[in-house]
């Protein structure tokens, strides 16, 4: 099998002599046209004249001429330009970077005709060398990727696992179940008794976002208690480390609660598990953390405790300075403290924005991305029964026409045999009547 090269996903907006405008749309063109090229395609990122980064990049790159030259000889290069405000960015542009974990602009993405990535790179200043040397050494990694991937199908069982997990390996573990669920599955289906790790480590750490995804979610909506039941119940069926993980969920929750000293049994509870694990061996100082928490929350409530007591009318300032100076501490100490959390407060939400909003895009994506497949399926249905019927068709011409010649042959015999009798037949009577004639002539000299 020839080794493969590949095309990406976006259009470049190049200077008018430089390049020509590849819409969105035109994504399936410019794979086509890289696997046409043998050649992989250069997806590039970047924002409008607002990204000051984007700018820079689009004068030393994609406005050099001998730069282009190069980066063409293996890359088709698909550039889409980013809207600063989120609002102005559309459906396309938004799928494609939440696909492509695209966060950033220039973002360089390196994929093949089918659209799987194999290298990203960033850009920065000054830095053309380094942009070419991230390149090759991306065409590298895709030469061994290839090979890998190659050899995979020329072996059968464990082997082919093992040279699928080669090829894979090369890449984030991140990407693999987006873009490369077909050979992941190949592994799962050539290896059934798992000699291979790729496909299990991915299906922990998968298992272990899923696990981390549940309770923050409980978290976020404050439901301690649940949290204390959920972890203590799986913690219940897990062993060793894993068992402590999960109970250190309830510790935080009770926490969260102000249960400090339910905290610090959970804390010893979870040690005992395995002294041994690094969480066992960091109980001393989970309980360390919980206990400056207790402290700092004691010290909050009794500044609250003093500032609700009637106090003694204010005197002037001037008549007693330390004392002035010491509650401004306290209320000082309570606002720094009050806009730490706040400022923690508003990350989670952020995060909680961003993960909501990144969730939205996948499925549209994941539904963009289906439609076509069944279209595609329902157009193979159709094409299939087509062939089928054709073929029923044709073989039953091609029967008749056999029936036909074999009963033209065999009347051809029949005629050759007739024939072949007639023909005896005039011998024999020619031969008769010459005998006879003999006959006469005896009897007549006699």
């Amino acid at each position: 099998m020839k080794s493969l090269t590949f095309a990406l996903l976006l259009s470049l907006i190049y200077a008018s002599d430089l390049s020509a405008h590849c819409p969105a749309h035109h994504l399936a063109d410019a794979q086509t046209q890289a696997a046409a090229q043998k050649k992989s395609v250069l997806l590039v990122f970047v924002g409008g004249d607002w990204s000051k980064s984007s700018q820079i990049f689009r004068e030393e790159v994609l406005k050099n001429a001998e730069l282009k030259k190069k980066i063409d000889e293996h890359f088709i290069v698909h550039v889409l330009e980013y809207p600063q405000k989120q609002s102005e960015r559309n459906e396309t542009l938004n799928s494609l970077s939440e696909k492509y974990r695209a966060t950033r602009f220039p973002t360089l993405l390196m994929t093949d005709f089918l659209g799987r990535p194999f290298g990203y790179t960033g850009y920065r200043a000054g830095g053309s060398e380094a942009l070419l040397k991230s390149l090759s050494e991306a065409r590298d990694l895709l030469a061994k990727r290839d090979a890998a991937f190659e050899e995979a199908l020329k072996v059968q069982g464990v082997a082919r696992a093992k040279a699928f997990e080669r090829g894979l390996s090369l890449l984030p573990q991140s990407i693999l179940r987006e873009h490369y669920s077909s050979e992941l599955v190949a592994i799962k289906k050539a290896d059934p008794q798992g000699e291979t790790k790729l496909v299990s480590d991915l299906e922990k750490a998968e298992a272990l976002q899923k696990e981390r995804d549940a309770y923050r979610s409980l978290f976020k909506e404050k439901k301690y208690d649940a949290v204390v039941q959920k972890s203590r119940m799986e913690a219940a069926k897990a062993q060793g480390e894993e068992a402590q993980r999960l109970s250190m969920y309830a510790v935080q929750a009770l926490v969260s609660q102000k249960k400090y000293d339910d905290a610090m049994n959970a804390i010893e509870a979870m040690a005992r598990l395995a002294p041994d694990s690094n969480f066992g061996k960091s109980a001393e100082r989970y309980k360390k953390v919980v206990t400056n928490v207790k402290e700092r929350d004691q010290k909050k409530h009794e500044g609250k405790a003093n500032a609700a007591k009637p106090g003694k009318p204010r005197l002037p300032i001037v008549s007693k300075p330390v004392a002035v100076v010491n509650d401004v501490k306290t209320l000082e100490d309570d606002l720094k403290q009050l806009r730490t959390e706040l400022a923690e407060s508003a990350k989670k939400a952020r995060k909680a924005t961003i993960a909501e909003r990144e969730a939205a895009l996948k499925i549209t994506a994941l539904e963009n991305e289906l439609k076509p497949l069944k279209d595609s399926q329902a157009k193979l249905v159709d094409e299939a029964k087509k062939a089928r019927s054709e073929q029923l068709r044709l073989t039953k011409k091609e029967k008749t026409l056999q029936e036909v010649i074999e009963n033209y042959h065999a009347m051809q015999k029949r005629k050759r045999e007739v024939s072949d009798l007639e023909k005896n037949a005039a011998e024999l009577q020619k031969k008769a009547e010459e005998l006879r004639n003999k006959s006469k002539e005896i009897e007549s000299g006699q």
